[in-house]
């Protein structure tokens, strides 16, 4: 075995020596590749690209991005694969995630042998391995193995990991880290290290290949690496309970927590009953894997995958502000119902998250389209004109579009705008109008039929009566757009009447049968027929305050609120924009063009996605969509789907049939930013803020458990006016959230409360 005094030397990489002592083998491959510090980085990089790599551009006084290099430099979109970007005279970088490939950087040599060698991996070995490729910077002690990604395995999935003296004070960890493990981050994006002859802004000499492999052969990374990285990543059930992690993250101490993270600005996200983000001590440098658990006393537990300890993390935080007290799950819900009071009696500002600023500036022919929207509206409002523009696309493209996911998915959409009185809302109807008028008098375009623009979806400006009447319309145009004033009286009315119920029933079966058939209703005569791919759009506007009011829990349950995508708008008066003319509400003759480009597409046009967007779909809805749906099913059922139809949306109107990752990105954040904006105007339990008679019950029902011990199940209707006047499935959503949110638990026939005074 090679000592490690002999493999410091090989790190040492000095190229120009006549011989590296690695196990008494002579590199003369090594001494073979020192022309390379002759070429200039960006001259090499065409041929990395050519090898398959992708890269970066780094400023030579510097070891990573950064100015105007640094912007997005980590995402797929960025990535360098065309030698004509890359800067000359500048370095160059290695993207491991978007190349399939990784390293094991190594900073402290004896430490980083030790703690590979506690894990099975012989490091001594790895660096005299036949195919073993190096990057070297001509520093004692440090090196870097690069390795490639086994088919097998997602790049995704290995996060990087830096592996740190546990010991060293908060301030010492970085100067003391050991090794680290690079490749992708844990938010899905990529690390990237600096390639040959690139120069080492510290040395001022240039990195160098070392080792007895080849770059262009690069070995498969270790099957006992592997496992050791994966465990680093993976956390089972047994090893989180043997930390004592049981608790359900809803704490008052664990909250906090969550709170002091919050505000050194590392962005934690909830995933399961813990909590996740990069670790305070390493300075919230990307892929450092952090996790807050509850333990079964209400403590918060820290968890660094690099070792760092419980107080190593505190002193990292800010310490604790005790002018604000610690708030547990059910504090907070009932805060928001405070607030929400407070609110209603003083008519201040509603105060919710910003508008996701994809959707303030959406891109392509949408972007042009949401730009045309905005200079019609009196009071304009770019989230709302980009909200009507996803609608008015869907419409137009509805007829004709299969998205090539699930069973198949149509880009038909029910659309719930929530907007003050007075807003202008009938304004954001007209596009659907003017557009068809202009369709009908352009040109027939190349390639249709003598039918155009008969492939036009039919315009309905009111919400259907009777399921009865819908079906009737579909039978003469299976596409059918419905733009609804005031839906939540329509909505309201659908609760006792039986024939509006049974037509938001016959919409809901029509939202997901596209690509099916929607069966006639139940009728004595024979008069209706089945319809074969039906496409409903719904395009509805209402006040919040109204919609509150008359949405129940039960409709919630049934899927009726989460198959809209509801944008809460501005709440407060918009500047007015007194300079619209009638020629404004002309749409552009290019937005004519792409929308009839999109019209007369083939009846069966299938938009496919691109293999790295199927990768961001996975890892996104892994990490952050699947759990968020199982914590608030009323409105983030159907996020997934919801995504996938507006990134068609933007592939099309960049004339594609290919959805890449930046349109899936993008509307990732567009669909997630418009959902935590409804999320917060409706309660995250949806149906059951503050302003529903299921909130009020709630609340009411929190004050007794408060003063008494125990309530009987069949007693909460006689303590509680709101709660016996609720059905019964609105009844069970009180009690759920009764559970839930940590108020009460259930004991056989009675709820034991868990915030009673007299037992605190």
């Amino acid at each position: 075995m090679t000592n490690p005094e002999n493999a410091n030397a090989s790190l040492a990489g000095e190229a120009n020596a006549e011989s590296a002592d690695m196990g008494g083998l002579h590199d003369e491959r090594s001494t073979a590749k020192s022309p390379l510090r002759e070429v200039d980085a960006a001259t090499m990089g065409a041929e990395y690209i050519e090898h398959g790599w992708s890269l970066c551009n780094i400023h030579p006084d510097s070891k990573g991005p950064r100015g105007s290099a640094a912007t997005g430099w980590n995402t797929r979109a960025k990535a360098i694969r065309d030698p004509h970007a890359l800067h000359a005279g500048w370095s160059v970088g290695l993207l491991h995630a978007w190349s399939g490939t990784c390293a094991i950087d190594i900073d402290k040599y004896a430490e980083a042998h030790a703690w590979l060698a506690e894990r099975g991996v012989d490091l001594d070995r790895l660096m005299a391995a036949d195919d073993a490729v190096q990057i070297s910077s001509g520093r004692l002690g440090r090196g870097k193995l690069l390795y490639r990604v086994p088919v097998s395995v997602d790049p995704l999935s290995l996060s990087t990991h830096q592996i740190s003296d546990p010991t060293a004070a908060p301030e010492d960890r970085k100067s003391s880290m050991w090794l680290e493990l690079r490749c992708a981050t844990d938010t899905g994006l990529t690390v990237q290290d600096v390639l040959p002859p690139s120069i080492h802004p510290i040395t001022g000499q240039p990195y160098a290949w070392a080792g007895l492999g080849d770059w262009r052969a690069l070995p498969e990374l270790p099957a006992e690496l592997l496992v050791v990285w994966r465990g680093l990543c993976d956390e089972t059930p047994g090893q989180r309970k043997a930390r004592g992690a049981t608790g359900p993250g809803t704490s008052a101490e664990f909250m906090d927590a969550v709170r002091r993270v919050q505000l050194a600005g590392l962005k934690p996200f909830r995933c399961g009953d813990s909590v996740r983000s990069h670790c305070p001590v390493h300075g919230g440098e990307s892929g450092t894997t952090f996790k807050i658990d509850e333990a079964a006393n209400g403590a918060a537990l820290f968890h660094c995958h690099a070792g760092c300890s419980q107080a190593a993390v505190l002193a990292a935080l800010q310490p604790r502000d005790r002018s604000i007290p610690t708030m547990t799950k059910s504090d907070q819900l009932k805060a928001a119902m405070d607030a929400r009071r407070a609110q209603a009696a003083n008519d201040d500002k509603l105060i919710l998250p910003a508008f996701p600023a994809e959707l303030l500036d959406l891109p392509y022919g949408l972007g042009k389209l949401q730009r045309w929207i905005l200079g019609t509206m009196p009071y304009p409002s770019a989230a709302v004109a980009g909200f009507t523009a996803w609608a008015v696309l869907a419409h137009f493209a509805m007829s004709a579009i299969k998205i090539d996911s699930y069973d198949g998915l149509g880009v038909n959409e029910q659309f719930l705008l929530l907007a003050p009185t007075g807003f202008g809302k009938e304004s954001v109807r007209k596009p659907f109008d003017k557009l068809t008028s202009a369709l009908q008098a352009a040109p027939r375009p190349a390639g249709t039929g003598n039918l155009w623009p008969g492939a036009l979806p039919t315009i309905q400006h009111s919400a259907p009566a009777s399921q009865q009447g819908l079906h009737k319309l579909l039978e003469t145009n299976r596409a059918q757009s419905f733009l609804a004033d005031e839906f939540a009286e329509w909505l309201g009315h659908a609760a006792s009447d039986s024939h509006k119920q049974q037509a938001l029933g016959h919409i809901m079966q029509a939202y997901s049968k596209a690509f099916s058939i929607l069966a006639a209703p139940a009728a004595v005569t024979n008069e209706y027929k089945p319809v074969s791919n039906p496409r409903v759009l719904v395009f509805a506007t209402s006040t919040a305050e109204r919609i509150l009011e008359t949405i129940t829990a039960s409709q919630a349950d049934s899927g009726a609120l989460n198959r809209f995508v509801i944008l809460a708008a501005e709440q407060e008066r918009l500047p007015k924009n007194r300079r619209i003319r009638p020629s404004l509400f002309d749409p552009p003759d290019e937005l004519v063009d792409l929308v009839a480009w999109i019209v007369s597409l083939d009846p069966c046009t299938i938009v496919t996605l691109d293999d790295d967007a199927w990768e961001l779909y996975e890892q996104h809805d892994e990490a952050v969509l699947d759990p968020l749906k199982f914590r608030d099913y009323r409105l983030a059922g159907r996020l997934n789907e919801q995504a996938f139809k507006l990134g068609a949306l933007i592939a099309l109107s960049d004339r594609r049939k290919v959805i890449g990752v930046r349109d899936l990105a993008i509307a990732y954040a567009a669909r997630e930013g418009i959902y935590h904006r409804a999320a917060s105007l409706i309660g995250y339990d949806g149906a059951l803020s503050g302003m529903h008679a299921t909130g009020q019950a709630l609340e009411q029902l929190r004050s007794h458990f408060e003063e008494k011990p125990f309530l009987y199940l069949s007693n909460l209707p006689k303590v509680s006016r709101k709660f016996k006047a609720l059905h019964i499935r609105e009844r069970d959503a009180v009690i759920h959230a009764l559970l839930t949110e940590g108020i009460a638990k259930r004991d056989g026939g009675r709820l034991v409360s868990c915030i009673c005074k007299a037992a605190a």
